[in-house]
């Protein structure tokens, strides 16, 4: 690339000066590196249509930094989106950034030509550019505190952003568009998620009893348990909506067109005496609202029977059987006398759709 030709590529990638003068020679005259920058001069950058190149330390505070493209800041300012090389589009917030950009002395590259930028710049050679500084290889934690060289890049060791989620997902975009881009929906998200059922297994119920074989027949009884319903009926009610009586409500009904005095002008008069001054009025009309009564109900709510339902009421009750056999020779044998159901729990995956993938591109 660029940078490796020049002899810019270290063994911990590069810096925002040789960022910058890349830049440069790829006609961006006006791009400068810079330090210590404060967040109001990143909103004014992006405000003038301009974007900026941030090194983030998303690897920790004794390791190189990593290059992304800053596209925008909410209007709320509680979340920052930018173009990751590696991880594509993210929205992360205000706090993480400005932690991650602290461990890099808050350096970047600020973009710009040498004429004034469009209104809408185009960020993908940013981003292109930003892909191509990515290292293997860590800085020594020496050569970090010098403050002169905060602001390197390197390889994204560990995925920054809160918890590893992943920018720009959802049902619908994560804020609204800044100026001049737009956002586009990608590929569907799923999650696995887990839940458990009880299954009920049957297993029969035996016992240790003798059987009699031979020509006597004998009943013996046994006692068995089981479940009976002593539920009963239970009546529901709803609320009813009636009228329980009227009132009088006054409503515009019209209006009619009143004359009125505006105000009164001098005249000369000729009269059989010579001339005179008389006032004479000039009229004028308006409209004047015409009103009358209205009937109109008033409700209330009450209840009313709405059908009724069983309610169960599950009890044992134990009964007496009797079972014949035939008596003769005496065994011990296993008997079964009934079922029992066994719980067992099971665990079932599903995949539940999360949202979407959101991409901020220029709304060409």
């Amino acid at each position: 690339g660029f940078l490796q030709d020049q002899g810019m590529m270290y063994d911990f990638g590069t810096g925002v000066e040789e960022l910058a003068h890349a830049a440069q020679n790829f006609g961006y005259a006006g791009s400068l590196p810079f330090h210590g920058w404060s967040l109001e001069k990143i909103k004014a950058e992006l405000a003038a249509g301009r974007p900026v190149v941030i090194d983030l330390g998303a690897n920790g505070s004794d390791e190189p930094g990593h290059f992304v493209t800053l596209t925008g800041i909410s209007h709320d300012g509680g979340w920052v989106a930018y173009s990751d090389p590696l991880l594509g589009e993210r929205v992360v917030p205000l706090d993480d950034f400005i932690g991650l950009w602290a461990l890099q002395g808050n350096s970047g590259v600020a973009v710009a030509e040498a004429p004034p930028a469009p209104l809408s710049p185009d960020y993908a050679p940013w981003a292109a550019l930003a892909a191509t500084m990515m290292a293997t290889l860590a800085l020594a934690p020496s050569m970090l505190s010098d403050v002169k060289r905060r602001g390197i890049g390197g390889m994204l060791i560990a995925e920054a952003g809160s918890g590893g989620t992943t920018a720009g997902v959802g049902m619908d975009p994560p804020y609204a568009a800044s100026a001049g881009m737009k956002w586009v929906k990608g590929a569907a998200v799923y999650e696995t998620h887990t839940r458990t059922e009880i299954v009920y297994h049957e297993v029969p119920k035996k016992e240790l009893r003798k059987v009699k074989v031979g020509t006597i027949k004998q009943k013996i009884p046994y006692t068995k348990r089981i479940l009976v319903d002593k539920g009963h009926w239970v009546t529901d009610y709803k609320s009813e909506r009636y009228i329980k009586g009227y009132r009088n409500k006054r409503i515009l009904d019209g209006y009619r067109t009143k004359r009125y005095v505006k105000y009164y002008r001098t005249r000369l008069v000729r009269t059989r005496w010579g001339y005179t001054r008389r006032r004479t009025p000039v009229y004028g009309t308006k409209r004047t609202p015409v009103y009358r009564n209205l009937r109109v109900p008033i409700y209330g709510t009450r209840k009313v029977s709405n059908g009724r339902h069983w309610e169960s009421k599950w009890e044992h009750e134990e009964y007496t059987e009797y079972k014949t056999v035939v008596k003769s020779v005496y065994e011990e044998r296993w008997v079964t006398v009934g079922f029992e159901r066994i719980p067992e729990e099971k665990i079932i995956e599903e995949q539940v759709l999360v949202g979407y993938h959101w991409s901020s591109v220029p709304d060409a």
